[in-house]
């Protein structure tokens, strides 16, 4: 289902792909049983081991089919996951007691008599999802279809780690109690404008959010949320990791399950998506094109110290070229130099070496261009494509995002769906 935003417009469409990266291999693992090895009947002596986590995996396994191929019924259910009749209409029960699951039309699927429908419902709980920004903080509170049920948008607290984590509970608090309907939040993923490293529990190359650098995270907004969240279901992941699972959900990398995604902006990120999975590397640097060494106006460095807001900005003005002042002047960069040939062909040789080193490494179907200066290149796709030609002997397709300033939070909330399910499923079991 696709995601929708405050005035109950779609932000993007999506069917049972609206999912999120750090699910996927869970997703995937369960697709691939349905589809080749088939997960086997649970109810008999042919399975050995803890009975009660097996019944577990199955009730997961169920509610998770629900979720991706609704509307589907218990016939369909049992074929894919190779259960028997009787043990999905057990764990069909258990699903309906507990509100996650509903019945709706009867329809006739072919020979024998009609099979009820089933659906996930969306009520029995809100998600959360939260992006921290260079100057801001941003939160989005959605049904479990990933309907928003409110937004805000506030000055970030710049105090100390545990004043900024307290915000973060803070702002999610006043919209549950607000917008969320008496309902629990069971999840809630957060985006920081920074690399997470999640085997260390760490916060690093944080240039725009220093005051988390070396923070464990986790820890952090786990103390601060406690009194918020149904469980201690917490997500953490780079912003732009999660721009790309936004794009990849409903956005423009729909279906798309090799691409690369380049947020310009206050800074330089990527994300590096493989087989439908970002790629988060040994300490969760993959995908960090903003280190790319490159040479532009007679040095080499960084492509971050290139193309990030502020240098951009000094770039243009040693070449008397001022943007309108304020946060968003970056955006306004394409037809303010659209009559600078020398600035454009500077700004988009740049672009292209570095995406002649993504399109070496990864070979990807499709590159995705977002950020706040990102989002407007569409009038340089041409002369950047031009630009890798000289150097690859396939240029992918490249387009900007279809979600704009959204697809950070939208990928937020797409996480904390399958991290909710978890939490839900988890706390009723099968007698």
């Amino acid at each position: 289902m696709g995601f929708v935003g405050r005035a109950g417009k779609a932000l993007g469409s999506a069917s049972t792909r609206g999912l999120h990266f750090h699910a996927l291999k869970n997703i995937t693992f369960v697709k691939k049983q349905m589809n080749t090895h088939r997960i086997p009947p649970t109810l008999g002596s042919r399975v050995a081991g803890n009975q009660s986590l097996v019944r577990d995996l199955n009730l997961r396994a169920v509610y998770e089919l629900i979720t991706l191929e609704a509307p589907t019924s218990r016939t369909e259910v049992a074929r894919h996951l190779g259960l028997s009749a009787a043990a999905v209409g057990r764990i069909v029960d258990v699903l309906l007691g507990a509100n996650l699951v509903e019945e709706g039309d009867r329809i006739n699927q072919g020979v024998g008599r009609p099979q009820t429908m089933l659906h996930a419902t969306s009520d029995a709980a809100c998600i959360a999802g939260v992006s921290i920004r260079s100057r801001s903080l941003r939160a989005y509170l959605a049904d479990l279809d990933g309907t928003v049920l409110a937004a805000t948008w506030v000055d970030r607290n710049d105090e100390s780690p545990e004043a900024l984590a307290r915000q973060v509970a803070e702002t999610l608090d006043a919209m549950s109690r607000e917008k969320g309907k008496g309902r629990p939040i069971a999840s809630v993923t957060i985006g920081l404008s920074a690399v997470w490293n999640e085997s260390e529990r760490r916060v690093y190359a944080a240039p725009n959010l220093t005051i988390l650098a070396g923070v464990d995270a986790r820890g952090l907004f786990m103390d601060a949320l406690t009194d918020v969240l149904l469980e201690p279901a917490i997500g953490i992941d780079n912003d732009v990791n999660l721009a790309a699972l936004g794009e990849f959900a409903t956005g423009s990398a729909v279906d798309v399950h090799d691409f690369f995604y380049l947020s310009l902006g206050s800074g330089v990120g990527g994300a590096a998506v493989v087989n439908g999975v970002v790629q988060h590397g040994a300490s969760g640097f993959a995908g960090e094109i903003g280190h790319i060494p490159i040479h532009a106006e007679g040095r080499l460095d960084r492509l971050e110290s290139f193309l990030a807001r502020d240098p951009l900005i000094h770039f243009l003005q040693r070449h008397d070229v001022h943007l309108p002042e304020g946060s968003t002047a970056i955006e306004h960069l394409v037809p303010t130099v659209a009559n600078q040939p020398y600035l454009v062909a500077t700004i988009t040789q740049m672009l292209g070496q570095a995406f002649v080193s993504v399109i070496t490494t990864l070979d990807p179907n499709l590159i995705v261009l977002g950020g706040s200066l990102g989002r407007h290149l569409t009038p340089w796709i041409d002369p950047i494509r031009d630009h890798v030609s000289h150097y690859v002997p396939e240029t992918p397709p490249i387009t900007v995002t279809s979600l704009g300033r959204e697809a950070s939070l939208i990928g937020a909330l797409a996480s904390s769906q399958a991290l909710a399910r978890d939490v839900l499923v988890r706390r009723i079991g099968i007698g």
